[in-house]
């Protein structure tokens, strides 16, 4: 694979990502009140649980990442975490 197919492919990887967390995000503004924060919950504990047992594997900036799609989902359930 050349240098240009792999860039092309990590684009199309990256844009299908990006509809899919929109989507995601999109649905989650369609619940009830009280399914967003059973939703933000389980999704803390679920990824506070996921850091742990991968943490040997996650380099400093998949930390980052996980993070920031944490915060984007929990701020799309209205449970935005406080900085």
């Amino acid at each position: 694979m050349s240098q240009e197919q792999l860039a092309d492919a990590m684009q199309q990887t990256m844009v299908r990502q990006m509809v899919s967390d929109l989507a995601i995000q999109e649905l989650i503004a369609l619940l009830p009140n009280e399914s967003k924060k059973l939703f933000a919950e389980r999704l803390r504990a679920g990824v506070i649980d996921l850091m742990q047992n991968n943490s040997p594997h996650l380099s400093a900036g998949s930390d980052e990442q996980i993070t920031l799609a944490t915060a984007a989902m929990l701020e799309a359930a209205g449970h935005a975490p406080k900085m």
